[in-house]
């Protein structure tokens, strides 16, 4: 599918539920905040190597932070809070 090379997800302030999909792998941006419905691990976004933004706060995404979010290069913005992870900002 054509979506498939998008390279910005903006979809804050909607009714969002279940767990983060599969996305694109050539996302540069995603911005989910407010979806108090979304949940589940961010493990999969470690393997996005293009993403530069990310913002998931107050979502209800859960577990550890990935280790592997300290080797996005090109990110510069990682906004997660009023979540509920856990951990350790990688380095």
């Amino acid at each position: 599918s054509d979506l498939w090379f998008l390279e910005e997800i903006d979809l804050d302030n909607n009714d969002i539920r279940g767990p983060l999909p599969l996305l694109p792998p050539g996302l540069k941006f995603l911005d989910l905040n407010d979806n108090p419905n979304l949940t589940g691990p961010i493990s999969g976004l470690a393997s996005l190597t293009h993403l530069k933004f990310v913002d998931l706060h107050a979502t209800s995404v859960s577990g550890s932070i990935p280790q592997a979010f300290g080797n996005l290069a090109d990110l510069g913005q990682l906004i997660l809070h009023e979540t509920n992870l856990s951990g350790a900002m990688p380095t």
